[in-house]
């Protein structure tokens, strides 16, 4: 049959099959007149030129037709069914390829969750765009104070002197507290004394009556705490018994969010509290915050508060200091009161005396960068896999090509390969990210329901990020895949993946350095907490077991720890509310009792102890002796830590006498008479310096600590559950553990230590997974070698070690790019702790041997699979 007869026959059926019936007529009448004019010049044909030109000019008649919204319809649906046939075809690389974006896509979900909670902070607030808090940051002599406190009576005078201040407020927080409700005693966790124009500056929603706090006595309280207190019935006009004082409940607040800088459960009247109208300057216990004029350059405004510091401050120094305020300024002592954005407290404050642990900003960017770095591992692990499989297109790139397909449509293809492949691993993201979302609010300490349509509203970056993924993932092997020759691949002369070699080792190296940095900063911060842990924290938080809120028992405390203490299992016990893992904290200043200037003075921690709190605590004392119950002289009795004597500068300090600074009483004292000294203890987190402190035979009853016997506790909490109803019917039982306590100080860096191995654990997954493409790129690049080679009668082992010493060189320049870059991190973030490990040879080499190691077993997989196969199978085809 000749050739000019058999191909238009074939052309036929091709165009009725593109085309739209009605218009098939005029088509091939125009193809007819088309070929009649090719004909003219050359009468016979070649049938690949042929099909050749027929396609390309049925190309060209589509764009010019009706048709090209259809045709691009019919493209399209084509090139989706390619797509998922090629899922289907090659379903291992398809799981390698989807799983592996599944992971980074789920990865940056959960860490989007994370980043835009902690971002959310104090932004619900309707003012908080001119909402700040004073933070003060104050030197004198040589101590030097950054804190989140602030004088009682700034609020009221700031608020007169400049005008851009609307309005202004204080929160005294006080912890949690016991409330007596008709015999019963109801425990919440956090409350404060507030003044009325607190709701002034905070849009605090109102559930039932008003919030009113103006008057004395009186309180609102959350509508958790009401339905506490109250259950189903309306607290308003109810009262309870607090400190003695019964307080009315004047209004009921929606609960705080929980993207907040505080949460307090009860606000009560300021006018309760008896400090509230103190005009004392030099005393910071309040939170105060300032409602500015819209408009207000809040900077501007904090320069002109140092206007006033000589005015209420001077009165203060000439009380307690021979020195004017020039000579204060010229000593380098300084006042300095700052106003702070409410939106930046959560992230960007870390003072002394915050309402609330905060976030860190450092953190987010810690976090955010290691989601993205996994989810970078993932793309790259998609594009070496597909370029992986390129032999396996190489064949339907050159018959397409030869069909007529432009590149570009080829690049379409690919692309719209690429997408769905980000699109079913998106699907499968979803599913991972609600599955494990109680793991991620478990591990977060974060409340999310919904993350996509929830508050935090993520679908439309879910469908943003995995267009932008699918995009990026698939424009390399596009571009690769699509740049193919068509006559090389049809005549078996391509050698695929030659020149891209180079893209696909930086690609690896890139993967591997990530992996290494993440791992190293993985083993940083273990060690880091391992340090925290196990370093002399001069004392010993094991085996001690604390009951709190031991303060509303009153007069029978005394007799309730002497019968703890008759309990064979107790070692010992004391009752302070000053413990090394608690929150209560008090500061004064003290001076030697021969100084003739207050310029000596120290700031110190003041703590209420009594004579068993050293042996409970098992701090080790260094000089003098205990305080002792029997001794008279001890009324006035002191114990110094190392770090209060080496401020004050004694060399012998048992016998050393103190006094107060500026005739102010201490607990009912002026003078001091120290009788020893303790080793310096944290009690504050390893970030700070142990400041200088004070132990003085004063009682607080806040808590009672007791040190017990090992494998003792279900016996002892049982015992003492039984004596507490005993002692106190009507009081909740509580009691914590103090390890619980000092492991709660650093629940972030655990968060931060958590997150970490979980994020290095899947980057070095994944990174195997796109190391594994590439081992079966190159191995099946290389069959014909490995083949001969056998033949040739190379070993096992060295047909292998072959194979692993190419990747080998890849992993050693990762190592040498990722090392420095991660050794100056972790040195950044060590730098936030004064008590820190030190890196390590050790720290360095467990990254490495982990990395290599898992290397290796991935790349020996295929290369073993490879070794082992017959040669005959590798060289057949030849």
């Amino acid at each position: 049959m000749a050739l000019g007869h058999t191909t238009p026959r074939l052309a036929d059926r091709l165009i009725t099959w593109l085309c739209k019936e009605r218009y098939a007529e005029e088509i091939l009448g125009d193809l007819e007149e088309y070929y009649g004019k090719l004909q003219h010049r050359q009468a016979k044909f070649k049938t690949l030129k042929y099909w050749y030109q027929s396609a390309q000019f049925i190309r060209l008649y589509a764009l010019k037709t009706p048709f090209k919204r259809s045709t691009t319809r019919t493209m399209l649906n084509m090139n989706l069914k390619i797509a998922v046939r090629s899922l289907k075809r090659d379903k291992f690389y398809s799981f390698i390829n989807i799983f592996g974006l599944a992971l980074g896509i789920a990865t940056c979900l959960f860490i989007g969750m994370f980043i835009k909670d902690e971002l959310s902070y104090d932004s619900h607030w309707e003012n908080k765009d001119w909402i700040y808090r004073a933070v003060g940051h104050l030197k004198f002599a040589d101590n030097e104070w950054e804190m989140a406190t602030t004088p009682a009576p700034m609020w009221a005078a700031f608020k007169e002197d400049f005008p851009e201040i609307e309005e202004a407020a204080r929160f005294r927080s006080m912890g949690s507290t016991i409330l007596e409700l008709d015999q019963r005693m109801i425990k919440v966790d956090q409350f404060a004394f507030a003044d009325q124009e607190v709701f002034s500056i905070f849009s605090i929603k109102t559930a039932n009556g008003t919030l009113d706090i103006s008057e004395p006595n009186t309180v609102v309280i959350s509508e958790s705490t009401a339905k506490k207190l109250y259950g189903d019935e309306d607290a308003i006009g109810k009262s309870f018994k607090h400190y003695e004082t019964n307080y009315k409940i004047t209004g009921v607040y929606q609960d705080i969010p929980t993207n907040s800088h505080f949460h307090y459960e009860l606000l009560f009247s300021m006018e309760n509290w008896p400090n509230s109208k103190n005009k004392e300057w030099g005393s910071n216990n309040f939170r105060t915050y300032f409602l500015l004029e819209p408009g207000a350059d809040y900077e501007q405004l904090q320069a002109k508060f140092a206007t006033v510091y000589e005015k209420y401050f001077s009165p203060m120094l000439a009380a307690v200091s021979d020195i004017n305020w020039d000579q204060f300024l010229e000593s380098g002592s300084f006042v300095d009161y700052q106003l702070q954005p409410l939106e930046s407290i959560h992230l960007y404050s870390d003072l002394s005396y915050e309402i609330e642990p905060n976030g860190s900003i450092q953190y987010i960017v810690l976090f955010g960068a290691a989601g993205l770095f996994v989810l970078i591992i993932a793309c790259i692990n998609f594009m070496n896999i597909s370029t992986a499989r390129s032999s396996t297109r190489a064949k339907e790139v050159g018959m397409r090509k030869v069909l007529g397909s432009l590149k570009r449509y080829l690049i379409n293809q690919f692309m719209l390969e690429s997408v769905l492949n980000a699109v079913i691993a998106a699907l499968i993201a979803t599913a991972l990210m609600y599955t494990l979302l109680p793991f991620f609010n478990n591990l977060t300490d974060k409340s999310i329901a919904d993350p996509y349509f929830g508050e935090l509203m993520l679908f439309p970056w879910m469908i943003g990020g995995t267009l932008i993924v699918g995009l990026l993932a698939g424009v390399y092997p596009a571009l690769y895949l699509s740049s193919f020759k068509p006559i090389k691949v049809l005549k078996g002369e391509l050698r695929l993946g030659v020149k891209s070699g180079w893209m696909r080792n930086t690609l690896v190296i890139v993967q591997f350095s990530v992996s290494v940095i993440l791992i190293f900063g993985a083993v940083v911060i273990n060690s880091q907490l391992d340090f925290i842990q196990n370093k002399s924290l001069g004392f010993n938080k094991d085996q001690v077991l604390i009951l709190n809120n031991t303060y509303m028992m009153g007069d029978k405390i005394n007799a309730f720890v002497e019968e703890i203490r008759q309990h064979p299992t107790v070692v010992n016990a004391t009752v302070s509310g000053f413990l090394p893992t608690g929150d209560s904290r008090s500061d004064s200043p003290m001076v030697p009792k021969e100084s003739t200037t207050n310029d000596d003075f120290v700031s110190l921690q003041i703590w209420q102890t009594d004579e068993d709190y050293i042996p409970t605590m098992d701090m080790k004392l260094k000089e003098g002796r205990n305080f002792d119950k029997n001794l008279a002289t001890d009324s006035n009795a002191v114990i110094l830590n190392q770090a209060a004597v080496d401020k004050f500068g004694f060399e012998n300090p048992v016998g050393q006498k103190l006094k107060s600074m500026g005739g102010y009483d201490i607990h009912g004292m002026k003078e001091f008479k120290v009788i020893g000294v303790i080793d310096n203890f944290h009690y504050d987190s390893f970030k700070e310096n142990i400041d200088p402190m004070v132990l003085m035979n004063v009682e607080s009853t806040g808590s009672i600590a007791m040190r017990f016997e090992a494998g003792k506790t279900t016996e002892l909490i049982a015992y003492l559950d039984d004596l507490w109803q005993e002692f106190n019917p009507t009081l909740p039982f509580e009691y914590t553990f103090m390890d619980q306590q000092f492991a709660a100080k650093y629940k972030s860096e655990q968060k931060l230590s958590n997150l970490f191995n979980i994020f290095s654990g899947l980057a070095i997954f994944i990174a195997c997974l796109g190391l594994f493409g590439l081992a079966a790129f190159t191995t099946d690049q290389r069959k014909k070698e490995l083949g001969i080679r056998k033949v040739l009668g190379a070993s096992l082992p060295h047909l292998m070690i072959r194979q692993l010493s190419g990747y080998t060189k890849l992993l050693v320049v990762s190592m040498v790019i990722a090392l420095p870059i991660g050794i100056y991190l972790m040195s950044e973030w060590l730098e936030n702790f004064v008590y820190r490990t030190d890196i390590s040879v050790l720290m360095i080499v467990l990254p490495i041997l982990a990395v290599v190691l898992l290397a290796w077993i991935t790349v020996s997989i295929i290369s073993y699979r490879a070794a082992r196969q017959n040669p005959v199978n590798n060289l057949k085809y030849e």
